[in-house]
């Protein structure tokens, strides 16, 4: 620390010999390294000046007197300013390199951070475009099959309603009957003539009859089937909204199967066949007609 009974601060004396002499109080302190740098300055200065007087009056004896003090003063003033504003500048540019580094330091960390961040958001946003165009595809292919259901089911409309206008005619129910029960027999493997026969026409009892239907069994035998459409009541069962008028058609439709039953039963096929047994089947050509006849 400096000394608390002086100043610090700079006198010049003379010796004997009139050289100026120049003192400092002791430190040891920064303080005392800045003065010990302006006093090396000062020194400096003061040597330019003496080598200038020398070449004006050569040989001539120094005079404290002959030193221009105002002089002196302002350059070292001069010399104070010089070393500071030097000193300023460095420390300037220190500093602005110094914030150069960690702004670049920063901004790294911040794009590193940022781009660990926002990667795995854009992989989703990807993935998220994928099925979105996944979908895209999926709906038009969606549209497509709907489209082409909603054709098939429109032309399905019509081919019901052609048939059910078709169905309101006896004699076309009977044919359509027919239709069925050959396709049903085909379909088990039976080929006409061989297997089986249609339409054919037996007498006996006075009377002469024409069942749809003859299917050849083994050792001569056959089993008789005629085919029967009684839809009047069902027809109009489908087509009302009004739930009682459905239940009273429906069980009118019951009692005309039934009636188409005894009539069959009454005709005793087998008694125009020999070797079949005795019973008749009846062919309903429509699962429902016969569940629905059921139910009621």
């Amino acid at each position: 620390m400096c000394s608390a009974t002086k100043p610090v601060g700079l006198s010049i004396i003379s010796d004997p010999d009139m050289r100026p002499i120049l003192t400092t109080p002791p430190c040891h302190t920064v303080v005392m390294e800045l003065i010990i740098g302006l006093l090396v300055i000062v020194i400096l200065v003061l040597a330019v000046m003496v080598m200038r007087q020398a070449n004006k009056s050569t040989l001539l004896p120094i005079n404290p007197q002959n030193f221009d003090q105002a002089a002196l003063v302002d350059a070292v003033r001069t010399a104070v300013d010089a070393q500071v504003g030097k000193a300023t500048q460095q420390a300037l540019q220190n500093v602005n390199s110094q914030i150069d580094r960690t702004y670049q330091a920063r901004t790294q960390t911040l794009t590193t951070e940022t781009k660990s961040l926002l990667d795995p958001v854009a992989t989703q946003m990807n993935e998220l475009r994928n099925a979105v165009t996944a979908l895209q595809s999926n709906y038009t292919n969606t549209v497509g099959v709907t489209q082409t259901i909603s054709k098939q089911i429109d032309s399905l409309n019509q081919t019901t309603s052609a048939l059910q206008s078709a169905l309101k005619s006896s004699s076309a129910r009977g044919a359509w009957g027919e239709q069925q029960l050959r396709n049903v027999i085909e379909l088990a493997g039976m080929l006409p003539y061989c297997d089986f026969l249609e339409q054919t026409t037996v007498t006996g009892n006075d009377k002469t009859q024409r069942p749809d239907a003859v299917i050849k069994l083994p050792n001569d035998g056959c089993v008789v089937i005629d085919s029967k459409t009684p839809l009047d009541a069902y027809l109009r069962a489908q087509e009302t909204s009004d739930a009682t008028l459905h239940q009273q058609l429906l069980n009118e439709h019951a009692k005309a199967l039934a009636g188409h039953a005894k009539v069959l039963a009454d005709k005793k096929y087998f008694q125009q066949f020999d070797r079949t047994p005795e019973y008749t089947i009846m062919f309903i050509p429509g699962e429902s007609f016969l569940a629905d006849a059921l139910r009621a």
